[in-house]
């Protein structure tokens, strides 16, 4: 199931998935200064994921932003072009994750 779709199905359509989540998908050009003034958030200089997690070469990561559940899904490529802040923050807290 796609996290969209995931969205959707637990918010029963009460909400326009844009008013719920900004899903974003990093690309090798983008710098983590870039990518948290584009989002208005430290998303990787002051981290506060819920949860950050593995799968098939991509990091996937959670914000809550408000108290009303609206947040960030971030999507990163684990690739050698990608910012290597934004990778060694995913990679820690992915590995914590796992850990615990």
């Amino acid at each position: 199931m796609l996290r969209r779709d995931q969205l959707l199905h637990d918010t029963a359509g009460d909400f326009e998935l844009g008013d719920l989540v900004h899903m974003v998908v990093i690309q090798p050009e983008d710098r983590c200064d870039a990518i948290e003034a584009r989002v208005g958030f430290p998303l990787f200089t002051e981290p506060a994921f819920e949860w950050v997690e593995y799968q098939d070469g991509w990091f996937e990561g959670v914000v809550v932003l408000s108290d009303d559940g609206f947040g960030i899904a971030i999507f990163v490529p684990d690739e050698k072009e990608i910012d290597p802040t934004v990778l060694a923050v995913l990679r820690r807290l992915a590995n914590a994750e796992q850990a615990s």
